[in-house]
């Protein structure tokens, strides 16, 4: 995010990360291309945003012609991560395992009629899991809310058992992702094997299911977020502030209240963003993923 966008296109982000419908998410959209900042250094961001809307538009006017029922998830955790896969590819199974669920899951094709929701506990924070209905030829035109679902998503797993022709496997799965304009690359996607038998050639980190932590280590790592603890009066809350990578103190002080950058006087950091534990350090300092900030007022 910009450093100098005004409050007016935060309040946006805010209301387009909690929106429940593609019309919420239209309007917050809106909101946010208008208020942005014009200039250079936005382009990208602007283009991104446009690029955004017009595919929200055009999965909101296939729901109104297919008078399908309109889904709707509450992004919940720190981060949304979805599983995707072919029937009987084990997406059930990988869920489960991760969100330590001990109900039994019988596999069998097309087993996921409804995008299947749980939460996954990495260290001290919750990611959650979002498994879709099995992609096959054609899911593209057929799901566009289902597509959304993925495109939204802040980490993307492809689930493949291993066994049979994965290569192919996968190229269908990039081919409808691609169709319904969602972008996989090795910054938002993993392959997540529930049989491996050989590693393919591709961008995609890959892991076998059973290495839970490193799935949810690399999901974590690759999902444009970090984690932030504040302290007071040196005590650390446990509950992590969860904000975008490359956040500076002046983000981390905008989220917690507006009140404190005002009265601001400077930040005490301990963790991989400072030098040394407690350095002082001003507004525009960067941080990093489990860093502990103290903040002082005027």
């Amino acid at each position: 995010m910009p450093t100098n966008v005004s409050y007016e296109y935060v309040n946006a982000e805010r209301d387009y990360l909690n929106a429940k419908t593609s019309a919420e998410k239209i309007r917050a959209l809106n909101s946010m291309l208008t208020t942005v900042p014009k200039h250079k250094g936005t382009e990208k961001l602007r283009n991104q945003l446009k690029k955004r809307l017009a595919v929200l538009k055009k999965d909101s006017e296939s729901s109104k012609k297919s008078g399908s029922k309109s889904l709707i998830i509450t992004r919940e955790g720190a981060a949304q991560v979805v599983f995707i896969g072919l029937p009987n590819s084990g997406k059930s199974t990988v869920l489960q395992h991760l969100s330590k669920d001990k109900v039994k899951i019988e596999e069998y094709e097309f087993t996921t009629k409804e995008p299947e929701i749980r939460m996954m506990k990495f260290e001290n924070i919750w990611l959650q899991g979002i498994e879709i209905p099995a992609i096959y030829e054609g899911f593209s035109e057929s799901n566009r809310q289902y597509a959304a679902f993925i495109r939204e998503a802040d980490f993307v797993c492809i689930v493949l058992n291993g066994a049979e022709k994965p290569q192919q496997e996968l190229k269908l799965i990039e081919n409808e992702m691609k169709k319904a304009d969602v972008e996989l690359n090795n910054n938002n996607t993993a392959i997540v094997y529930t049989r491996q038998v050989t590693k393919l050639n591709t961008i995609y980190p890959q892991l076998f299911y059973l290495d839970d932590e490193k799935i949810l280590a690399t999901v974590w790592s690759k999902a444009d977020r970090i984690r932030v603890q504040t302290k007071t009066r040196g005590k650390t809350a446990q509950k992590p502030i969860i904000i975008k990578k490359d956040s500076t103190i002046k983000d981390l002080t905008e989220k917690i209240h507006r009140d404190f950058l005002l009265k601001f006087k400077y930040a005490r950091v301990w963790g991989l963003s400072a030098k040394f534990p407690g350095m002082q350090v001003g507004i525009n300092h960067i941080l990093k993923d489990g860093d502990i900030v103290e903040i002082f007022t005027r």
